[in-house]
C-alpha cells in the first residue's frame, strides 16, 4: 500500500491498521455513532487515539475517513490509567475528560495494547460519576444570559440601524449560549445539537418550538421577545432574569457565585453609598 495514500481514501479499517503499527500509539477507540454502529450518510467519526507520549502538545485535530468527516482526540495511556483511577465526581461534566468518559460507556474499542481503554471502559460502565456543575457555576450563565438580554434590549430600543445589526449578530452567539445552557443549569451533559433536539422533542416540546420560533423569527422586536421568554425558561432551575432597573453584581471566579455572596455584595454596594458626615464617615 501506497505510505502517502491520504487518510480520507483509507477505509476505518486501513486507518486502524495504520495506527496500531505505530510503536507511538496505544490504542483507538471509536466513539459516538461509529461506536455504537449507528453511521448514517450524514454522519462523521469520533476517534479517540491514545499515544505513549505527545512528542508535542497535540490535543485533537480533524481528517476524513472514507471520505467522511472525522473529529480526532489525542490522550497518553497515562491520562486514560489517571481517568480510570479518578475517584466518583472528581472529573467536571462538562470537561474533555467528562465526555471522554461518558463516550467510553458506548464506544468501540479498535485495539489497547496496554489495556488501559478496556480498563477505563470497564469503569465507565459501572457508573463513574462525573461531577455535576456548580452552583457558582449556574448562576455564572443565568447572569451572563440576563446580561446579554439587558444590552440586546438596550440596543433595539435605539433608532440606529448599526445597533439594530449588532442585535441580529448577538442573537446568533446568544441562542447558541442557551442551547448549551439548557442542559447546564439542569446538570445534565451537553449531547450536542442533534441530541438536544431529540431530548427536547421528546421531554421539552414546548422550549423546542420556542427556540425554532425565536430563530426563524424575521421581525427583530418579536424575535428580542421571544428570546427573553426562551431565555426565562432556559434558567428557570436556577433563578430568575434581572429585573429592569435592578442593580446587579458578578464575582469572580464562579465558584465565589453563591447567593449568599451574592447578598453580601448587595450590603457592600449599599454601604458604599451611604451618606457621611462630611468626614467621609457614614451618618
Amino acid at each position: 500500500m501506497d505510505s502517502r495514500r491520504h487518510s480520507n481514501q483509507m477505509t476505518r479499517k486501513e486507518l486502524t491498521t495504520r495506527l496500531r503499527q505505530s510503536t507511538l500509539v496505544d490504542g483507538m477507540a471509536a466513539m459516538g455513532s461509529a461506536g455504537e454502529d449507528r453511521l448514517n450518510p450524514a454522519s462523521d467519526y469520533d476517534l479517540l487515539i491514545v499515544l505513549v507520549d505527545k512528542p508535542l502538545p497535540i490535543t485533537g485535530g480533524v481528517t476524513y475517513v472514507e471520505g467522511r468527516f472525522a473529529d480526532i482526540i489525542f490522550t497518553t495511556s497515562e491520562d486514560i490509567a489517571r481517568l480510570t483511577r479518578t475517584g466518583h465526581n472528581a472529573i467536571p461534566q462538562g470537561s474533555l475528560e467528562g465526555t471522554i468518559v461518558t463516550w467510553m460507556e458506548t464506544a468501540r474499542i479498535e485495539f489497547d495494547k496496554s489495556g488501559c481503554l478496556t480498563c477505563l471502559q470497564k469503569r465507565a460502565r459501572e457508573g463513574l460519576q462525573l461531577r455535576p456543575p456548580s452552583e457558582g457555576e449556574k448562576l455564572s450563565r443565568l447572569d451572563k444570559a440576563s446580561y446579554n438580554l439587558a444590552h440586546t434590549k438596550r440596543m433595539l430600543a435605539s433608532d440606529d440601524p448599526v445597533y439594530h445589526a449588532a442585535v441580529d449578530l448577538r442573537l446568533l452567539y446568544q441562542l447558541s449560549d442557551l442551547m448549551v445552557d439548557y442542559f447546564l443549569v439542569r446538570g445534565l451533559l451537553w449531547p450536542g445539537e442533534k441530541e438536544a433536539i431529540r431530548y427536547w422533542n421528546l421531554s421539552d416540546r414546548g422550549y423546542l418550538e420556542l427556540f425554532m420560533k425565536c430563530l426563524k423569527e424575521k421581525d427583530r422586536a418579536r424575535q428580542v421577545g421571544y428570546y427573553e421568554e426562551l431565555a426565562g425558561m432556559t434558567m428557570a432551575p436556577v433563578g430568575t432574569l434581572w429585573k429592569t432597573g435592578a442593580t446587579q453584581f458578578r464575582l469572580s471566579p464562579d465558584s465565589e457565585m453563591t447567593q449568599e455572596k451574592l447578598e453580601s455584595a448587595e450590603a457592600f454596594w449599599e454601604s458604599l453609598l451611604k451618606p457621611t458626615d462630611g468626614n467621609g464617615l457614614s451618618s
